[in-house]
């Protein structure tokens, strides 16, 4: 059975809490909602009405009560909420309603409204720096890379391609497998193919080849009512018939079953286009025929965005509503960005992404409610 978060409600009694000070020292000690998955809802109590002056004692000090209805009133309350989801609790309304607005967030549809985020790494390439002659500056930008996606904990982890820079130098394979294992094993982590793994040709030999190093060339997941798919741009980019109708006919199946999916997100390793949709075919793009065709399948199906690698910076473009998001290599840079990686927050509206440099990830993740 999966975990659920859990709802934090703290009742201040105004009567006995000075409400500034207090509240900050009651709210100090439930710093639980950190963690990402608790609301911390903090109200105060019913008002129970209907309580008169009865008299006042000033020698004996006392005033005197007497409740005129036996029950709570209905006037609103103030609360004041922290932590995912708290969007839908603040404000000032009946007490009562909190217990409707907890339900109504647990239970919302497949339960799966809260934000979240995930990882696309790229163009690791060990063995570009020293023309293959070693990756030590690899190695230390993707281990350095891989110390902050534990410490931010994403979701998953997609990397879109070019683990190496020769598909045939087994230490560069083994080195990026190395580091790689060190991710979180509760950080899925998932793999599309570049040029560079697979080759700029790709045949049966180098297919089952880069297979065996890596288990497959495509996936498609379902992860909190969104469809996420990445395949193999490589043999879209070389034409490569007969792979490329049978991978051409699996997406369609694929995107088929995700109609009902929130959003649908792709990643491949070579970008339809980087700038715009008529742009000549390069070493950077894929050529105009396999480019309308698969654009025009991706936006008949409502492909929110498509995630690639492969040039070394980053770039961005549209086919009608949906994005186009290249980024840059957390191996070697090929233009302004430094190596780094992309943060891709997932709202159920929308998806935001921001690429950062190794020496600017965020100490934490935040999300902002529109």
């Amino acid at each position: 059975m999966k975990k659920l978060g859990f709802f934090l409600t703290i009742l201040i009694i105004a009567l006995f809490l000075k409400a500034q000070d207090n509240y900050k020292d009651v709210t100090s000690n439930y710093k639980v909602y950190k963690e990402g998955e608790t609301v911390s809802v903090i109200t105060d109590y019913h008002k129970t009405g209907g309580m008169p002056n009865a008299g006042v004692d000033l020698q004996a000090g006392s005033v005197t009560g007497v409740f005129g209805i036996g029950g709570h009133t209905a006037v609103k309350v103030p609360a004041f909420d922290y932590g995912l989801g708290s969007e839908k609790f603040v404000g000032i309304y009946e007490n009562t309603a909190i217990f409707e607005k907890t339900m109504s967030l647990l239970f919302s549809k497949n339960g799966h409204n809260h934000p979240y985020f995930f990882i696309q790494v790229t163009d690791p390439q060990f063995g570009m720096f020293e023309n293959n002659n070693g990756f030590e500056k690899e190695t230390y930008l993707y281990e350095k890379s891989v110390k902050e996606i534990n410490r931010l904990k994403p979701d998953f982890v997609v990397i879109t391609g070019d683990f190496v820079n020769d598909p045939k130098d087994m230490s560069q394979i083994a080195e990026f497998k190395r580091i790689t294992v060190k991710i979180d094993s509760k950080i899925p982590v998932y793999y599309t193919p570049g040029n560079h793994d697979i080759g700029k040709i790709p045949d049966y030999l180098s297919i089952n080849s880069y297979i065996k190093n890596y288990g497959y060339d495509k996936f498609a997941f379902k992860h909190k009512n969104s469809q996420f798919i990445g395949f193999n741009s490589c043999i879209i980019k070389a034409n490569t018939p007969d792979f490329e109708q049978r991978q051409y006919d699996w997406l369609k199946k694929m995107l088929a079953k995700s109609k009902k999916a929130r959003h649908i997100i792709i990643f491949c390793h070579y970008q339809f286009f980087v700038k715009s949709f008529d742009e000549p075919e390069t070493y950077s793009n894929i050529g105009i025929l396999n480019r309308e065709k698969y654009l025009t399948l991706f936006d008949a199906n409502k492909v929110k965005v498509v995630f690639s690698g492969h040039l070394h910076n980053n770039a961005y473009a549209k086919f009608g509503e949906m994005e186009l998001v290249t980024t840059s290599a957390v191996g070697k840079p090929m233009a302004k960005a430094p190596s780094g990686f992309r943060i891709v927050k997932v709202y159920s509206d929308r998806i935001e992404s921001v690429y950062y440099g190794l020496d600017e990830i965020p100490e934490s993740i935040t999300f902002d409610q529109k």
